[in-house]
């Protein structure tokens, strides 16, 4: 992908999405380092600044809520898709990539 849109000239940001899912715990304090133990996590962290690609990280954002005491399952619905408040970390994390100047 990296080369392919390297070669059509495309500016491109990653988001590093929240993890979790239905057969995770959702206790805060469970929630504590998961990211860490998220492979693909980790891999989007490591190849985005190394190639110069813009990167949101989510799941940092959400991977502090642990320490707020706030459960996954209070950002989400059904458990997997983020709801109102869920979303405002995600467009925080977005409009982080572009300061005011």
């Amino acid at each position: 992908m990296l080369n392919d849109f390297r070669a059509i000239g495309a500016e491109w940001m990653i988001i590093v999405p929240p993890h979790g899912g239905p057969t995770e715990r959702f206790e805060a304090a469970a929630q504590k380092n998961i990211c860490q133990q998220n492979e693909y996590v980790s891999f989007l962290r490591q190849f985005a600044p190394a190639n110069g690609i813009p990167l949101a990280d989510v799941s940092a954002r959400y991977d502090r809520l642990w320490l707020q005491g706030v459960p996954l399952l209070a950002l989400t619905t059904y458990c997997v898709h983020p709801h109102r408040e869920g979303l405002r970390i995600f467009a925080q994390a977005l409009l982080d990539l572009f300061p005011e100047n």
